[in-house]
């Protein structure tokens, strides 16, 4: 605000004050005062960052971190959060869809460091084999990882760390084979044993993901493993919240009795 707004204001506020006084002496009736327009300050928010009020910006990806296990009632597989967050501030988790039943099942999932947050299901696709959830916290900076924009070429040499019985945790190194197919997937050669279902698989020169693990030739060995692609992935992605687990369940049907 320059000195004259400021002036300008006072002089304003002088007046009320005064035709106030008068009125109350007189009974004077008085118009309202006429207070100038004073333009709000524009607060720009600079692109990544989140706006007022929402938690803490986030770290940089950290793909080794953001793959986690997750547990659906007694089931284990692995899953990745991806980033960055969404608008309402909670976490996009990619794992693949033969680890859920249904949209809104509720889950947990782990991470390396041992903290444990709920997720729901909010969709997937069958034939791709890949799945979305959502954190339901959306206070929480975790570790996370990007998803690649387009499937890589043959030869890309790639790598998971899901939680298999085979070796939980340990960094497999691969490559891309072939792909999308018409399922969607790639096809890839990597170890990955039972548990790691759903991990992802990251490519080792930009550290995005571009798949999650579906199913292989052979556990516990180096051999074709397949996997959505990044462009399955996004097809799958939800547009809107899945917010809890609540399935009507189906109203019987009843005829009415036959008259005797």
């Amino acid at each position: 605000m320059t000195w004259r707004e400021r002036l300008g204001q006072l002089f304003t506020t002088a007046v009320t004050i005064a035709l106030a006084v008068l009125a109350a002496r007189f009974g004077i009736p008085i118009p309202p005062p006429v207070v100038p327009d004073i333009p709000a300050p524009i607060i720009t928010i600079p692109p990544g960052t989140l706006p007022p009020g929402s938690p803490s910006p986030d770290v940089p990806p950290d793909p080794p971190n953001a793959i986690v296990r997750l547990s659906l009632r007694g089931v284990g597989c692995s899953a990745t959060v991806i980033g960055p967050r969404r608008q309402d501030g909670r976490w996009w988790i990619l794992t693949a869809a033969h680890c859920v039943e249904r949209t809104g099942q509720a889950g947990t999932i782990r991470f390396l460091d041992g903290r444990v947050t709920s997720v729901s299901v909010q969709s997937f696709d069958r034939t791709a084999d890949v799945c979305w959830m959502a954190t339901d916290d959306n206070s929480l900076v975790l570790p996370y990882a990007l998803l690649a924009a387009a499937s890589p070429p043959i030869g890309t040499k790639i790598w998971h760390a899901g939680y298999g019985v085979d070796r939980p945790g340990n960094r497999e190194q691969g490559e891309i084979l072939s792909g999308p197919d018409s399922k969607g997937q790639l096809r890839m050669k990597l170890n990955v044993s039972s548990g790691d279902s759903g991990g992802g698989i990251v490519m080792n020169d930009r550290g995005e993901v571009v798949s999650c693990v579906c199913c292989t030739a052979g556990r516990g060995v180096l051999t074709d493993t397949w996997g959505a692609s990044p462009e399955a992935a996004q097809r799958a992605k939800p547009t809107a919240m899945v917010l809890d687990d609540w399935v009507p369940l189906e109203i019987p049907l009843r005829m009415p009795d036959k008259k005797e």
